[in-house]
């Protein structure tokens, strides 16, 4: 069972694409203005909570998702919480942006940028994918 579970998140991280966003505004303007731009429909779906090790506060970090018609997956994550980062080798950006489609407009990332108050755009290798796949199901 778990060979086959490897076999899938493998096949898997290969389809996955991440972008990084500096934003300077608060998630749900991001959310709405990616919606607009790329018409999607993301929605406030769920939190990721947990407690760093060595720290005694739980962080919170906010999740938008949408799956289309062709169980294309979209999900915007929050990747700060009051000083920490849920990928902390990515610290510098606000948000992730995570997709398991081919987006023509993805290709070039002037879409992205042209939303207001997106200072950064960055296309992002995260490996391993394994806590991305979890939040795309």
């Amino acid at each position: 069972m778990k060979t086959q579970k490897k076999t899938t998140i493998d096949s898997i991280a290969n389809q996955i694409k991440v972008i990084g966003i500096v934003f300077d505004d608060t998630d749900y303007k991001l959310c709405w203005a990616i919606n607009k731009e790329l018409n999607l429909k993301l929605v406030h779906s769920k939190n990721i909570n947990f407690k760093f090790s060595g720290k005694s506060e739980m962080v919170n970090y906010s999740i938008f998702s949408y799956t289309d018609e062709q169980d294309k997956n979209y999900t915007l994550i929050s990747n700060k919480f009051e000083g920490n980062s849920f990928v902390e080798k990515y610290k510098n950006f606000d948000f992730l942006f995570t997709f398991n489609s081919e987006l023509e407009k993805m290709d070039n990332l002037d879409c992205l940028k042209k939303i207001a108050d997106v200072r950064v755009v960055s296309k992002l290798e995260i490996t391993p994918l394994a806590p991305f796949l979890d939040l795309l199901e």
